[in-house]
């Protein structure tokens, strides 16, 4: 759903791939932070079953199991953190581990934020002494860096579909008088 194949070879498509992904604002709009990001709203996923079974499954488990496959993720990739942004959580962003800044930060030279064109990128790179083969490398890392992050959300959407195939909520006794709603498997 979310995941891009991008041919690493021609730097004209690894350039449109990273400066057409959505974008989301971190933490406010009005601080001028944002990144790379998906829009991860329920109703918007490519999920079989009860939306509203499953946003009260996620309640109940707190996010756990989409966390842990977020923690993995970050495991791997040192420098960057993910997480979910928005009033209703509809939003998972991937960011700088230490500002929340736009993870090209990270980058010597960010020309993908400064460019608006292909041409214009090219450009930046002339002016700056660099040549298209010289930055190729910086490209293929960002490229792979958000196809990575495209994959977690994959990920988060197939364990949100297997949560919804596979388990179902029961109401438990935890006293005389309390009962409370766990997630069982089927």
């Amino acid at each position: 759903m979310f995941y891009k194949k991008v041919n690493k070879n021609n730097c004209k498509e690894m350039y449109n791939f990273l400066k057409n992904h959505f974008t989301y604002y971190t933490l406010n709009s009005w601080n001028g932070l944002y990144s790379i990001a998906n829009n991860v709203k329920i109703y918007n996923l490519d999920i079989e079953g009860d939306e509203w079974k499953l946003l009260e499954m996620l309640q109940l488990d707190d996010y756990f199991t989409l966390n842990c496959l977020i923690e993995e993720w970050e495991q791997e990739h040192k420098n960057y953190r993910v997480f979910f942004n928005g009033r209703s959580g509809g939003y998972l962003v991937l960011a700088n581990k230490e500002d929340n800044k736009h993870i090209f930060d990270n980058y010597q030279q960010d020309f993908i934020l400064e460019a608006d064109t292909y041409k214009e990128f090219k450009t930046l790179l002339h002016n700056a002494n660099y040549t298209l083969k010289q930055y190729k490398s910086e490209l293929v890392k960002m490229v792979e860096l958000v196809q990575d992050f495209d994959k977690l959300c994959d990920d988060l959407v197939e364990e949100c579909q297997y949560m919804l195939d596979n388990y179902k909520i029961e109401e438990e006794e935890k006293t005389y008088t309390k009962k409370v709603k766990v997630l069982i498997e089927k």
